[in-house]
């Protein structure tokens, strides 16, 4: 969740020590968050504008294009809304902020957040070859691997993967690995890795495969060997993990247009006092639902 430990920052970024929001303070604490920002638009909503000084905001409302999170990874779009904000600023002027427990401590009430954004099919070839993403994959292709017996005590290196989108809401991911044995160098051989699928969310909580196709060197493999690979990377992205540091997060929507996925979630942060149990829908997502 490194976007929202971005977006954190610059809400406490926002706010000054006299209890002030505006615009461009957000904007400001926002450019210096991400790698970079194309165009940014910030929005502060407050009537009467002396709730400000209570703490307390109508609504937060951020749209940018060309948002690089980080050296990897890039948005091609982002905007989000927030329903109205209540903070505790006499905690905030003690700076104990830091983090996500300290954002808490200063929230009177839980964040809600809405999310849209969208994601180039080559922003997203670029996030998957990054170092931290060829890690993760290559240790999924290693553990499916080792199930079987002619796949252990080989080495697996993947060596690149690109992305493919295509019609009716489905994708294609290649990719080219190098098999090895230990204290056998020269025996290697390099396999193309095609999966093929359509995707979707399960209650908007994981990703879930929606009739995949697993291939190695145009081979198709086996339906329960193509089902336990993708239940391996399915279980990489399940929300509901973050519910253990009091998160919600849900995907209202993934659709793959031409040559983007776009998205849409909500975000909701429980305040110090609150607990799990007390999530419930903002706003923003029925706003958001709307706009599908």
């Amino acid at each position: 969740m490194e976007f929202l430990s971005i977006l954190l920052a610059s809400l406490i970024g926002g706010v000054s020590p006299l209890g002030f929001i505006v615009d461009q303070r957000i904007e400001a604490a926002f450019r210096e968050q991400v790698n970079d920002v194309e165009t940014l638009k910030v929005r502060v909503d407050n009537t009467p504008s002396h709730r400000l000084l209570q703490g307390n905001i109508q609504r937060i409302r951020l749209a940018g294009e060309g948002v690089s999170l980080s050296p990897h990874l890039q948005l091609r779009t982002l905007a989000l809304e927030t329903d109205p904000i209540a903070l505790d600023f006499n905690r905030l002027r003690q700076g104990n902020t830091d983090g996500l427990q300290g954002f808490r401590e200063i929230l009177q009430e839980p964040l809600q957040i809405g999310l849209q954004m969208s994601l180039s099919e080559a922003e997203l070839t670029q996030f998957l070859n990054s170092e931290p993403v060829q890690a993760q994959l290559q240790g999924i292709i290693q553990q499916v691997a080792n199930q079987f017996p002619s796949g252990r005590n080989q080495n697996y290196e993947l060596l690149s993967s690109e992305l493919e989108f295509l019609d009716n809401n489905r994708f294609a991911f290649n990719f080219e690995t190098r098999v090895s044995r230990p204290g056998r160098r020269a025996e290697t051989a390099t396999f193309n890795i095609r999966l093929e699928s359509g995707i979707a969310t399960r209650q908007g909580k994981q990703l879930q495969f929606v009739n995949p196709r697993l291939a190695v060197n145009n081979r198709p493999f086996p339906p329960q060997l193509v089902q336990m690979v993708t239940q391996r990377v399915s279980e990489r992205f399940n929300l509901e993990a973050l519910e253990e540091q009091n998160i919600l997060a849900r995907l209202l929507k993934l659709n793959i247009e031409e040559d983007e996925v776009k998205l849409a979630a909500f975000v909701q942060i429980a305040n110090e006092t609150a607990s799990e149990s007390s999530f419930s829908s903002p706003s923003v997502t029925n706003e958001l639902s709307a706009r599908r």
